[in-house]
């Protein structure tokens, strides 16, 4: 700490004037990527020097530049590489920062930043001219994108990796789709197979302890237009996971898959996508569920669901849960619709069999203007206190089915799971638009037949 604030502190400055600083020439404010790409290399070199072992990457907003100093908001952080391509975040800095150059080609030689505790106050407008000055506050967007960029760069360095957008050969694709067609590595394909063997994710210590590959997830999948995306963590435990996209040169039953595009991105994964109309206008939201890694020894799985609409500025989140479940496996999105026609979307949560194969459920769609979550926890009470459950938990339950039928959600519940000779509570709920009403129940054994 006592080498950083010597290297990176001004000398004190007093407090209380609203001068600023005076641009040296014209002040541009036109894109220079050089200029970046010099910031981030000399900054690198600079803390890497004060602050020893870690490994820097840096990134930055560059606002403007006149004839001597660049004026911008640099983000720096360290990295360890532990065993093999594992990485450890260490120190990090960001700040408002002026840098003198020297021309030709923009070669940074010096820099100053304001002082710990200083960053709007008097230092930083005794570095930048006033329109520099007000520009210097980087929104959370600008800041994630900045935070995205370095560990990028870090993973990029500690991995073989290679991300952007793979050349697809088409004569290559149609040689292989004869040499499938022959009965020759039927894998092709299997997209999951494809993105498992061809995007050189995987042989990069990305699988799980035991060996296998099921941090995999599809995060999205179109038939008909030949596409797919999974998605695998980094690692198995850091804050990035990678896109692997898969596509069909040509779609069909029985053509082969290649891979297309790898990118990273930061936490948590989205696993699942179900565009909708909730709230009955031309207006389109987007519902997401995400999965949140955990520790893959710990009993628990948490995932989050967003529904998005896209505004004029972006993205605006209409509404936003999360939850952990026990042992649990991925949620499930599926439309209803009530026969007037609102749409909802039913959120199932699967945990797995070793918590029973419990499913619970509940719908979110749009009632006075604004997204709400509709639980039938409350219809279930009375059956099931009349069928010898014990009314501690009305939400989920130990083996049990949930289907979707156009406005109705039929969902069976063993009243024994572990013995195939009792009955199953049969339960139809109808979605009106606003509502889940329960409309019927009973025992059946057609449940145990399927």
């Amino acid at each position: 700490l006592g080498i950083f604030l010597a290297v990176f502190a001004l000398k004190y400055i007093p407090k209380g004037s609203s001068n600023f600083a005076k641009p040296v020439g014209r002040l541009k404010t036109a894109q220079n990527t050089q200029l970046q790409s010099n910031i981030n290399t000399y900054m690198e070199s600079e803390a890497g020097w004060a602050l020893g072992r870690e490994n820097y990457h840096c990134s930055n907003i560059l606002y403007g530049y006149d004839d001597k100093y660049a004026y911008a908001w640099i983000k720096c952080s360290g990295f360890i590489q532990k065993k093999g391509s594992i990485l450890e975040q260490g120190t990090a800095f960001s700040a408002p920062i002026r840098l003198e150059y020297k021309q030709p080609n923009f070669q940074v030689v010096g820099y100053e930043k304001p002082a710990d505790g200083q960053l709007n106050g008097y230092a930083t407008r005794k570095l930048f001219p006033e329109k520099m000055y007000h520009l210097a506050r980087p929104s959370n967007a600008e800041n994630d994108k900045l935070d995205l960029e370095v560990k990028e760069k870090a993973h990029a360095q500690a991995s073989p990796i290679k991300t952007g957008t793979v050349s697809i050969d088409i004569k290559k694709v149609e040689q292989l789709q004869a040499s499938v067609d022959e009965g020759h590595a039927p894998w092709h394909t299997d997209p999951q197979d494809v993105a498992i063997v061809m995007s050189g994710v995987f042989p990069n210590g990305l699988a799980t302890r035991d060996g296998s590959l099921d941090l995999i997830k599809q995060a999205y999948f179109n038939e008909l237009e030949g596409k797919t995306i999974f998605v695998v963590p980094f690692n198995g435990g850091s804050n990035l996971w990678y896109d692997v996209t898969v596509i069909q040169p040509v779609v069909g039953k029985n053509k082969v898959w290649v891979v297309s595009d790898i990118e990273t991105n930061t936490l948590p994964i989205p696993i699942k996508f179900l565009d909708v109309n909730l709230f009955g206008s031309n207006s389109k939201q987007t519902v997401t569920a995400y999965h949140i890694p955990q520790d893959p020894e710990m009993a628990a799985y948490n995932f989050r669901i967003e529904v998005t609409k896209t505004a004029k500025n972006g993205a605006k989140t209409l509404l936003f849960e999360e939850d952990a479940v026990p042992f649990a496996g991925d949620p499930d999105l599926q439309l209803v619709k009530s026969s007037d026609g609102k749409e909802g979307v039913v959120v199932i949560e699967y945990p797995s069999a070793a918590d029973g194969g419990r499913e619970a459920w509940h719908i979110l769609t749009a009632k006075s203007g604004k997204i709400v979550r509709l639980d039938r926890s409350k219809l279930l009470k009375t059956p099931l206190l009349k069928n010898g459950f014990s009314g501690q938990d009305y939400y989920v339950f130990s083996y049990a089915d949930v289907k979707i039928d156009g406005d109705q959600i039929i969902e069976n519940i063993p009243i024994d799971p572990f013995d195939k000779t009792t009955p199953t509570l049969k339960f139809s709920f109808k979605f009106t638009g606003s509502s889940i009403q329960l409309i019927s129940w009973g025992k059946t054994r057609d449940w145990w037949k399927e």
